[in-house]
């Protein structure tokens, strides 16, 4: 089995350097569209409101690197985190981290606490008496993942109480290289939750793996317009020969497409998936799309160029037209 670093790591590694998605044979439209953040609104900042209970003292820690957000984003800002007064450390050791945040003067950074019971930073902000609106929102976070290999992001969302609430969980992997910006679906409901009356929220930060020490940046939690229809991609990575045996005989029965995206040097060995199985697939409107087969992170940015202008060149020397690529 490969390393983490697979299609979702390589979609949201190379925003710079471009996506590029291969129509089949049949010349569909279609491949993916690269996340693009809309223009952020005025509205500002919800009202401040202090919690109830007694709030632990955090420090602050100067860091020398600089920060790679702007102070625009998607939605509407919750927390900038630029006052964590407005937040209550429920578990782990949190700090704030001068020069390296995603947007503003600082982000939050996240520990587990040494020799705790549980490898997990915990904390939360209540808007009591006040309550947030997210009936036509979801949560959007941006993280920097610095140890160790990957994380898993937790945010429960209060709506008004315990016995009502919504659960989001993230998987982020450290071989992003930087700050990521990612929306919290909500993956489990409890209860009936009221969702134009959020009362707090509370975000967890663990490792994927038994890892007991990590450290995550958190920063610019902001509220994004929910789609007003849900999609579902049929994705496949790395040309895995089940894409054809398995995956695409039953899609097809639907008239679904999906879409494979195979790493040019391997295509036809081992396990994966040869010329005629993605011809075949592409004359039934799969998508091919391509990409590296080592993690972009650990190459120049010039040379993560040449890397991929020679995968997209192989896909098309086989006879995938480029429809589209986004940068």
């Amino acid at each position: 089995m490969r390393k983490q670093s697979t299609r979702r790591t390589f979609l949201a590694t190379v925003g710079v350097v471009g996506v590029t998605s291969f129509a089949g044979c049949s010349s569909l439209s279609g491949g993916e569209d690269a996340a693009s953040p809309t223009p952020g609104n005025k509205t500002g900042t919800p009202a401040p409101t202090k919690s109830t209970k007694s709030q632990k003292k955090t420090k602050t820690t100067a860091n020398s690197k600089g920060g790679t957000g702007g102070s625009q984003g998607p939605g509407t800002s919750i927390d900038a985190f630029d006052d964590l007064s407005q937040w209550e450390v429920d578990y782990g050791k949190v700090t704030t981290i001068k020069q390296d945040s995603f947007q503003g003067g600082q982000s939050v950074s996240l520990e587990p606490k040494k020799s705790g019971d549980e490898p997990i930073a915990r904390i939360k902000r209540s808007f009591y008496p006040k309550t947030l609106d997210l009936s036509k929102h979801d949560l959007s976070l941006a993280a920097k993942v610095n140890d160790p290999d990957g994380i898993k992001v937790r945010a429960e969302v209060i709506a008004p109480a315990e016995s009502s609430m919504l659960t989001a969980v993230r998987r982020i992997p450290r071989d992003l290289g930087d700050w990521v910006r990612f929306d919290l679906g909500y993956t489990a409901s409890n209860g009936t939750p009221v969702m134009d009356k959020v009362t707090e929220i509370r975000l967890q930060i663990g490792p994927l793996q038994d890892a007991t020490d990590f450290q995550v940046l958190i920063d610019d939690l902001r509220k994004v317009p929910k789609s007003t229809k849900g999609k579902v991609m049929f994705q496949f990575d790395d040309g895995h020969v089940s894409a054809y045996e398995t995956a695409y005989p039953i899609l097809k029965e639907k008239d679904w497409p999906g879409s494979v995206a195979v790493i040019p040097e391997i295509i036809g060995k081992d396990v994966r998936v040869d010329e005629p199985m993605m011809r075949e697939m592409g004359k039934s409107g799969w998508d091919m799309m391509v990409h590296s087969g080592e993690p972009l992170p650990e190459h120049s940015e010039k040379q993560q160029r040449k890397i991929l202008q020679s995968s997209q060149q192989a896909l098309e020397l086989l006879g995938f037209k480029r429809e589209r690529a986004t940068s």
